[in-house]
């Protein structure tokens, strides 16, 4: 999967409206099937199906296809590569499951923040602790 559009469908994922949302997953549709073992793919198309769930008011839908987005991070790889770690879509989760009252659920994607290999994660420690379950733990080196 190419990086720049990567990077485009996570922008889009944030603040995107309706036409871009769907023209980048009529494009991601387009292209050729990615192997199985590639995770890319799929979690990117259900984060744009998230965004336009939120724009239709369902957040019941942007819920579920959030889940599915990142059901399969690819972990090994986030310290080089940060957008394949899905921040933007495990924050607007935890949000989601925040304002709907599973504190349990918004704990959980929160937590992966701390847990996560991907420098660009800690650009939403800030915003995190607005989730509430007070001040997330920074995670410390190991010697």
């Amino acid at each position: 999967m190419n990086k720049a559009f990567e990077a485009l469908v996570y922008r889009a994922v944030v603040e995107g409206d309706a036409a871009e949302t769907r023209d980048l997953l009529q494009r991601l549709d387009r292209a050729p099937p990615a192997a199985p073992s590639e995770p890319a793919a799929d979690a990117l198309r259900w984060s744009l199906r998230a965004r336009l769930a939120m724009l239709a008011g369902d957040t019941a839908g942007a819920i579920d296809a959030l889940r599915h987005s990142v059901a399969r991070v690819q972990e090994p790889y986030t310290a080089n590569y940060p957008l394949t770690a899905l921040g933007p879509q495990r924050f607007l989760l935890a949000r989601l499951l925040a304002a709907r009252g599973d504190s349990a659920g918004a704990a959980r994607w929160r937590r992966s923040f701390a847990r996560s290999w991907s420098v660009a994660d800690l650009f939403y420690f800030p915003a995190l602790d607005s989730l509430g379950a007070g001040p997330l733990t920074r995670p410390r080196s190991q010697p």
